[in-house]
């Protein structure tokens, strides 16, 4: 949850992008610790630029793909492996159902 701020403006870029509106920082950032040790907040790097961030939540028996954002013009791949990685970090964990 260190990179909370920095996934906050990513994500944030994102729904711009798109042309959608997202939560204000705080709001954001009280939503991430909430989850206290239901959440993680994952990135993929590249060069050791970050690519993309995602949010998730999680209990035993699912996880669920909160927000997720990428920066413009992301190294091709990067969302991907990012899911990747979290669902064998979730399995990894005793999840059963990922939910994107």
């Amino acid at each position: 949850m260190e990179f909370l701020d920095p996934a906050y403006d990513l994500i944030r870029d994102t729904f711009r992008r798109s042309k959608m509106a997202f939560m204000q920082r705080d709001a954001f950032k009280r939503l991430a610790l909430a989850l206290g040790e239901h959440g993680k907040l994952l990135m993929a790097e590249y060069e050791g630029v970050p690519q993309s961030y995602s949010l998730f939540a999680f209990s035993t028996p699912s996880a669920h793909w909160m927000y997720g954002g990428n920066i413009h013009h992301q190294h091709q791949g990067a969302m991907k492996l990012l899911q990747w990685e979290a669902t064998r970090l979730f399995r990894n964990l005793g999840v059963r159902k990922f939910d994107f």
